[in-house]
């Protein structure tokens, strides 16, 4: 199979509109990292002095059927630092311990 980088990277629905409610939060700064392909996680956060990986999936769907791709699943079993799955902006307020 050949690679495909444009399906490697492709974002989920909900992408852009949590990343606007994000940006909502003060003194977070995002790194957009969805176009990096290769399993590494669409976001990266700073906040508090701390760089926090996020992947993003749908909310909108079972949890099974909004799993990590083959490669997400490769790159998160080999990173050896935080990386969170999250699927609501209230997923991402407990990830960074903020009470809204």
């Amino acid at each position: 199979m050949a690679y495909n980088k444009r399906w490697d990277a492709q974002t989920d629905k909900n992408h852009s509109s949590l990343l606007k409610l994000i940006r909502t939060i003060p003194k977070v700064t995002i790194c957009d990292l969805s176009g990096t392909g290769g399993g590494c996680p669409d976001v990266m956060l700073g906040y508090m002095g701390q760089n926090i990986l996020i992947e993003i999936k749908r909310p909108d769907v079972a949890p099974s059927a909004s799993k990590l791709n083959d490669k997400q699943e490769e790159w998160h079993g080999k990173w050896t630092g935080q990386v969170a799955i999250v699927r609501t902006f209230d997923d991402v307020l407990g990830v960074l311990d903020i009470k809204y």
